[in-house]
């Protein structure tokens, strides 16, 4: 007998990672002036420079969001969150699966097949903070001094390298970029392919009317970009950097190559006592015999 099947799904991700994201959830953070300080308020500078202390008649401050009118907001210099691409081409997941069975005779029954998921466009968080390596072509360069194609000279830090300030910082005046991202922002993106293949074989036996046993052997090989997918549980990527996306491609983390598992079934007396006599609510005592059926 020979089965196949094939499937196609679009990817049930549920984006669930913006929900507790900027500026949706917000996380103050106070903390004192000084090792075994009070936390201070620091906005509330009317009688310390360095904020007012938060006793506890002082209280939590109330907070103010961010001006979301507009329908825009700026991260903040320190902030971090997830965000998605504005082209957004949900993915699929396709599988299939070809089998053929075998009868051996003698209550044996064989089973081999192929099985195959592959996930187009898998969701998977890449930061925007990555940058290439330091070069001659880079704003910061390997030494640490402004590219001089950039007008700029002096000392200069590798975050004026990275994606998102290269994306919306222009090295001006003296003082060089002050737009400079430093708490991490992650873009979900469906861009890579997950690929899962396996042999899968089966050998069952029917030993009499009350024992069935057999044994499962799976061969198969987990290739991917990043374990999970975007989110929460994700991994992660390792280069996140464009031109180095093709060295995330590897093996699986929940790869397992080999899979062996044997089991067997033994039908208990109470079992066929139940199936003869489906109404009844009391089990045979032990000196009476079950009835058999046919």
């Amino acid at each position: 007998m020979v089965r196949t099947g094939f499937g196609l799904t679009s990817d049930p991700d549920s984006m669930r990672y913006l929900r507790d994201e900027f500026p949706e959830d917000l996380t103050p953070n106070y903390s004192g002036t000084g090792t075994g300080t009070i936390a201070v308020d620091p906005v509330n500078t009317s009688t310390y420079a360095s904020g007012q202390p938060m006793t506890l008649t002082y209280g939590i401050p109330i907070q103010t969001g961010p001006n979301t009118s507009s329908g825009f907001v700026s991260l903040p210099i320190s902030g971090s969150t997830t965000t998605v691409a504005q082209n957004f081409s949900c993915g699929y997941i396709e599988s299939w699966n070809l089998f053929i069975q075998r009868d051996l005779g003698h209550e044996w029954v064989a089973n081999v097949g192929y099985v195959g998921t592959h996930f187009v466009r898998q969701q998977v968080g890449v930061s925007l903070n990555a940058a290439p390596f330091p070069s001659s072509s880079t704003t910061c360069m390997p030494n640490g001094q402004y590219n001089p194609s950039t007008g700029l000279s002096g000392a200069c830090s590798f975050q004026a390298n990275t994606i998102i300030n290269q994306m919306h910082c222009t090295p001006t005046g003296a003082g060089g970029p002050v737009c400079y991202n430093t708490g991490g922002i992650t873009m979900s993106e469906p861009l890579f392919s997950l690929m899962y293949k396996a042999l899968q074989s089966q050998l069952s036996h029917n030993a009499g009317k009350n024992v069935s046993l057999g044994a499962v052997y799976t061969y198969s090989h987990a290739i991917d970009f990043e374990d999970n997918g975007a989110g929460s549980g994700a991994e992660g990527t390792h280069f996140n950097y464009p031109s180095m996306f093709r060295l995330n491609r590897g093996t699986a983390g929940y790869d397992q190559k080999h899979n062996v598992q044997m089991w067997a079934v033994y039908h208990l007396q109470v079992v066929r006592y139940l199936e003869a006599n489906p109404g009844s609510t009391r089990l045979p005592s032990p000196t009476q015999p079950s009835p058999r059926t046919p």
